[in-house]
C-alpha cells in the first residue's frame, strides 16, 4: 500500500511540474513581441540562366591606316587625334612645287605639239594634192619617173611627220595625266568617315611611300574581341546573344557572337570570339566583360527587399509553423531585376518575410491573422 502511494505521489508531482513548465512556456510565448504588416512567402526554386564572364576589348570593325603614296616634305597637317572626319577630308599636304612645275612644262609642250600637228596636217594635205598633180603630168608624159618618185617620197614623209607629232601629243597628254595624278598624291585625304585615333606626322617631316601617317577608325560599327576558356567551347555558338558591360562607365550593351575561331591558343588554352555590337560611337580599346549564358540550375530567388542587413551580417527572416520569426544568415549570389540568388542559409519550402523586413525582429511572433502560408 505504501509502495503504490509513493508511485502515485511521484506521478502527481511530475504532472504538476509538467503543467508548471507548459504554463511558463506559454507565458514566455505571450511575452514575445508580435509583428504585423509584413508579407510572408514560401521559398521556391526556379531555373536560372547562369553566366560565365570573360574579358575582352572593344575595337572598330573597320580601321584605316592612311599612308603617303609618294615621297615628299609635309608642309601642312590639318587634323588632330580625336577629331571626327568625313570621307575625302584633307588631312595633310606635301610640298607640290616640283609637281606643279612639271605639269606646267608638260602643258606647254602639249600646246607646242598641237601647233606642230596643225602644221604637219596642212603639209600632209598639200603633199597629197601635189602628188595627184604629178601623177596626172606623168600620165601625159610631162614628168619623168624620177620627179614622180621624189614627190611620192615627200608625200610619205609628210604623212610620217604627221603621225610622229600625233603620237608625241598622245605621250605628252599621258605624261600630263600621270603628273596630275602625282600632284593629287600630295594631298593626303581620308578614305573613310570616322575618328582620327593616331597621327604620326608633323609639318616639316618627310613622308615616305607606305609610311602610315594617320589611323582612322569607322565609328559606325564596333565589335568586342574576347579570349574564351576552352571549357566553354561547346557553350558558345555563332549567333547567340551575350551581354557586354563596360566597367569604367557601367554601360551595359547587347551583342551577338559574330565569329568563333575553333583553333585553341596552346599557351592560354583559349579560343577567340568576336561579338558584334549595335551601338555606335564607342571608344575602341576599352576593357569590357562579356557574360556568356551557360546551362542553368535550380536556384532560390527572393526579392531583394527580403534581405536584411544587420551590421556586418546579411540574412532573411524566416517564419516557422508556430509563427515564430528567426533571423537566418544567408549567402547571396547575383542580383538581377530586383531578385537576388540565395546560395545557402535557407531551404525550399520554408516561409520568409519578403516585404516589411524593417518591422521584423529575431525571436518575435507573427500576429495571428497575418498572411502565413
Amino acid at each position: 500500500m505504501k509502495i503504490w502511494s509513493m508511485a502515485t505521489l511521484i506521478f502527481v508531482m511530475a504532472a504538476m511540474l509538467g503543467c508548471t513548465a507548459n504554463e511558463k512556456h506559454e507565458a514566455v510565448e505571450k511575452t514575445r513581441p508580435e509583428i504585423f504588416g509584413v508579407q510572408v512567402a514560401q521559398v521556391e526554386s526556379v531555373a536560372v540562366s547562369r553566366f560565365q564572364e570573360v574579358t575582352g576589348t572593344i575595337k572598330a570593325v573597320s580601321e584605316s591606316r592612311v599612308a603617303s603614296r609618294m615621297m615628299g616634305a609635309v608642309v601642312e597637317v590639318l587634323v588632330d587625334e580625336g577629331q571626327q572626319v568625313k570621307k575625302g577630308t584633307l588631312l595633310a599636304r606635301l610640298d607640290d612645287r616640283d609637281m606643279v612645275e612639271k605639269v606646267a612644262q608638260a602643258r606647254a609642250g602639249l600646246r607646242e605639239a598641237q601647233q606642230g600637228l596643225a602644221a604637219a596636217e596642212e603639209n600632209m594635205k598639200l603633199a597629197g594634192i601635189t602628188h595627184e598633180r604629178y601623177q596626172a603630168l606623168f600620165a601625159e608624159k610631162a614628168l619623168s619617173r624620177q620627179e614622180l618618185d621624189q614627190m611620192t617620197s615627200k608625200k610619205k614623209m609628210a604623212a610620217y611627220e604627221y603621225e610622229r607629232v600625233r603620237e608625241m601629243i598622245s605621250r605628252t597628254e599621258a605624261a600630263i595625266r600621270e603628273t596630275e595624278v602625282g600632284l593629287g598624291f600630295t594631298r593626303i585625304t581620308s578614305p573613310v568617315s570616322g575618328l582620327v585615333t593616331a597621327k604620326s606626322v608633323e609639318p616639316g617631316s618627310m613622308a615616305l611611300p607606305g609610311m602610315p601617317l594617320f589611323t582612322i577608325e569607322d565609328t559606325s560599327a564596333y565589335e568586342v574581341e574576347a579570349a574564351v576558356a576552352e571549357n566553354l567551347a561547346e557553350q558558345v555558338t555563332v549567333g547567340m546573344e551575350v551581354t557586354v558591360v563596360i566597367p569604367a562607365t557601367g554601360q551595359e550593351l547587347r551583342g551577338t557572337v559574330a565569329e568563333k575561331v575553333a583553333a585553341m591558343n596552346p599557351l592560354s588554352r583559349t579560343f577567340r570570339v568576336t561579338v558584334a555590337l549595335a551601338e555606335k560611337n564607342l571608344a575602341s580599346g576599352r576593357f569590357v566583360r562579356v557574360a556568356i549564358p551557360v546551362a542553368g540550375a535550380p536556384t532560390i530567388l527572393l526579392p531583394s527587399a527580403a534581405v536584411a542587413t544587420r551590421g556586418q551580417l546579411t540574412g532573411v527572416y524566416s517564419v516557422d509553423g508556430n509563427r515564430k520569426i528567426t533571423y537566418r544568415l544567408v549567402r547571396l549570389g547575383r542580383t538581377r531585376d530586383g531578385q537576388v540568388e540565395i546560395l545557402s542559409g535557407i531551404k525550399v519550402g520554408e516561409q520568409v518575410i519578403v516585404d516589411g523586413v524593417e518591422k521584423a525582429m529575431d525571436g518575435a511572433m507573427l500576429r495571428e491573422g497575418e498572411p502565413h502560408e
